[in-house]
């Protein structure tokens, strides 16, 4: 019956590999019986083996002490007893045979049970077949849908990095196009702002010379008029008024004088007097001057500082447009990476996607093999080919 239900699957469908399962356990079970069987005859074998040579022996024994009662009669009593000893011994190995058969055949029971028990579960696993079959083809469908869902995903994705890729990509060519205008731009205006530099540089130095000069120059021409109104100084007020009432008094005496000698020396006096505001008025002027040149010099040298924080602020701003282009060309090249990252990974589930399209292929176009079968007759194994494939 075992036989009939393994060879006749055919008829539901069940796959090789359960097949060929089930009939690797039952071989098992078999040879194991079978082992166990020629384990149990041969140890049969051995023990009547034993009892024969043991009554053999007892009775050349028992020959013997025959021979030595009559002999020995001495010796009658413990002869005896030895062949009851013996006799015991043989009732025991008697016994331990009945034993052993009932043992196997308790053995063989057991067996008999483990098979109805397997044929049992064998019965359980053929229920279980169709199920599984069914599970098979949903998972087969299952696969299927999942490969073109996965398909479809991985190329709305590689289209969403490739537009996402030349977005950024063309967002970075004119990010680093305006930077690099704008750093033109920079450049030349620094450049620009140099030559101002400079020529505020030489200017100022320009300015530095001339009030050297008006300093040296106002120095002298103090000097020149300190002396003057010293010497004007010396001569006091008093002095004058009286030079010129002793004048007076003189050309007064002199009466053939045409023209009045009191108004020349006061026409003297006024034009001394003018000369003497006149180089106060310069003096006043080129203080002023002074001033002028002074203010103008700390402007241009505030001018300067102002050029000068231009140009660090400047280079500042160059240093920091080069990082920004530097980490422009990292960020580029990061979203280079992660984009061939993305690719070989869609590469990869393409080739899984594919090798399982392959392996479902080849499951379902695979042709099943007949399998062996192995009965037994008589405790010897005996094996035959089946003829059509069984699934």
């Amino acid at each position: 019956q075992f036989e009939d239900q393994i060879f006749g699957l055919s008829s539901y469908n069940v796959p090789e590999l359960l097949i060929n399962q089930i009939v690797d356990k039952f071989k098992q079970i078999c040879q194991q019986y079978e082992l166990d069987y020629d384990e149990n005859e041969k140890n049969r074998i051995k023990i009547l083996q034993d009892t024969q040579l043991l009554q053999k022996n007892m009775e050349t024994q028992v020959q013997v002490n025959k021979n030595e009662v009559k002999r020995h009669q001495n010796i009658q009593f413990r002869l005896e007893s030895q062949i009851q000893q013996k006799d015991q011994f043989i009732k025991q190995c008697k016994a331990e045979l009945d034993q052993f058969d009932f043992q196997r055949k308790l053995d063989i029971d057991n067996e008999k049970n483990k098979f109805n028990s397997l044929q049992m579960k064998y019965e359980k696993a053929l229920d279980e077949l169709s199920g599984f079959q069914n599970e098979i083809l949903r998972i087969k469908e299952d696969a299927k849908k999942q490969q073109q869902q996965d398909e479809q995903k991985l190329f709305q994705q590689k289209e969403h990095l490739q537009n996402q890729f030349h977005s950024q990509k063309t967002l970075l060519q004119q990010q680093i196009a305006e930077k690099e205008q704008t750093i033109e731009k920079q450049y030349f205006d620094s450049i620009t702002l140099q030559k101002e530099l400079k020529s505020k540089k030489e200017q100022c130095q320009l300015y530095e010379l001339q009030i050297k000069q008006l300093k040296f120059n106002q120095v002298q021409q103090q000097d020149f008029y300190n002396r003057q109104l010293q010497q004007y100084k010396t001569v006091t007020s008093s002095e004058v008024f009286r030079l010129t009432d002793d004048i007076i008094n003189v050309y007064s005496s002199m009466e053939n004088l045409r023209f009045n000698p009191k108004s020349v020396i006061k026409s003297n006096l006024e034009e001394l007097q003018l000369k003497y505001q006149q180089l106060e008025q310069t003096n006043e002027n080129l203080q002023k001057e002074i001033k002028f040149k002074s203010v103008a010099l700390t402007d241009l040298r505030k001018q300067l500082k102002n050029l000068q924080f231009q140009v660090q602020n400047q280079e500042k701003i160059t240093n920091e447009i080069q990082k920004v282009r530097t980490e422009q060309v990292f960020v580029g090249e990061e979203v280079k990476a992660q984009l061939k990252l993305k690719m070989m990974e869609n590469d990869l589930l393409h080739k899984k996607c594919q090798e399982l399209e392959e392996a479902l292929q080849k499951q379902g176009n695979k042709s099943p093999k007949p399998i062996i079968d192995v009965r037994y007759q008589d405790g010897h194994k005996v094996k035959r080919r089946v003829r059509g494939p069984i699934y």
